[in-house]
């Protein structure tokens, strides 16, 4: 954990853009706008994903010099990479964490002006937090990440909770000497499945197992994530079979029934399809033990 720290440490010059040569830019954070700044060789060669975006129109050249030299902002935007997840997880998004990020640990934009010569690749980024991706680049420059707890098993969704999301995020980001952003396990592995990070998938997977609990399972069952990604949905079935005396006596299962019935969940069917599936194979392994 200690050398992880150190490595984070380091990981903060993602603030300035030498020794790196791309520039990731999140025009909607703030008033001004976020970056993250990077190198080609670590996207490259970690994500297949980015090493063809690097490749493509969709990432502007930017060639800065003593003699000439154009703000960031006059580079063409009118193609932007589709580098975010098809559909944002709005309940568990880090939107909400890149609003008390930027107002804990104000960054500014690197002041081109300051060096002679620069040249990098931009990729300016919309529809995905800017936190999701600093958590990201960070995990890959040091091995290392910090989720924070997802919604369904904060207030006001989990009674017995005692605090909301945001003051989870904002008691994390409290803790002294702590240089990391805490983030939505479901926004890391939307965006790590896009950009094909197998390992980082399985780390959101093996949080989402360890962290389940009989009040939050039906919610998580019907989430987007599990209507949509086939591994987050499988990690929650196991569970609801393994757990299926206390889920079901819970008011959020009796709740989340209720809905279904009155067809307010999208893709319910399928997955009770797969839950009945997977308690009528738990049972035959039951029987088939005894």
């Amino acid at each position: 954990m200690l050398a992880h720290k150190t490595l984070a440490e380091r990981a903060e010059d993602s603030a300035t853009p030498i020794p790196r040569d791309v520039r990731l830019f999140f025009p909607c954070v703030g008033e001004r706008g976020a970056e993250i700044w990077t190198t080609s060789a670590l996207l490259s060669t970690t994500s297949p994903y980015l090493e063809d975006l690097l490749s493509s129109d969709f990432a502007d050249s930017v060639s800065l010099s003593a003699k000439k030299r154009p703000r960031p902002s006059a580079v063409k935007e009118e193609e932007e990479a589709n580098i975010a997840p098809a559909e944002k997880d709005f309940e568990d998004s880090d939107d909400e964490t890149d609003e008390i990020y930027t107002t804990r640990r104000p960054r500014t934009l690197f002041d081109v002006d300051r060096t002679l010569d620069l040249t990098y690749r931009q990729i300016t980024i919309r529809s995905a937090a800017f936190t999701t991706y600093l958590a990201v680049i960070r995990w890959l420059e040091t091995g290392y990440i910090r989720f924070v707890p997802l919604r369904s098993t904060c207030k006001p969704l989990d009674p017995t909770a005692k605090r909301t999301r945001n003051e989870q995020v904002e008691s994390l980001m409290g803790e002294p000497n702590e240089t990391w952003v805490p983030v939505s396990p479901k926004s890391v592995y939307r965006l790590a499945h896009l950009l094909d990070l197998p390992q980082l998938e399985s780390l959101a997977l093996i949080y989402i197992k360890h962290n389940l609990t009989p009040e939050c399972a039906a919610h998580e069952l019907f989430d987007n994530a599990s209507v949509l990604y086939d591994a987050w949905r499988q990690v929650v079935i196991d569970y609801v079979v393994g757990k299926w005396d206390e889920v079901s006596q819970t008011s959020s299962w009796t709740g989340t029934m209720d809905r279904i019935e009155r067809d307010e969940v999208r893709g319910a069917g399928g997955i009770l399809i797969k839950l009945f599936k997977a308690r009528e194979e738990a049972a035959k392994t039951v029987l088939t033990a005894v």
